[in-house]
């Protein structure tokens, strides 16, 4: 899962906050840095593999492996959405790229 932790590790990391309001946000300035496809592709296709390894485990088992695995700071129930929708959601604008 290297691009997924490069990507969640280095954009949602402790200070994301200073550089955008949103979630969204961060999400944009990855996209603005011109990645290929292929690795905008593979993020996606490595949330969808994490989705699938844990969904036995639940919600929980996925927040852990964002969280303490990955080196994510953003916490998607701040703002009212499940970590599974959000990285679904993420998942899905990175396909579309």
């Amino acid at each position: 899962m290297s691009e997924l932790k490069i990507f969640l590790s280095g954009y949602f990391h402790q200070d994301w906050l200073l550089e955008a309001d949103e979630p969204d946000g961060m999400i944009s300035l990855f996209l603005a840095s011109q990645p290929d496809r292929a690795t905008t592709k593979g993020i996606a296709e490595q949330i969808h593999n994490l989705l699938e390894a844990n969904g036995d485990q639940g919600e929980g088992a996925i927040e852990r492996e964002l969280y303490e695995v990955l080196g994510c700071y953003y916490d998607p129930k701040a703002d009212g959405m499940s970590v599974v929708d959000w990285l679904t959601k993420l998942a899905d604008r990175l396909e579309r790229y």
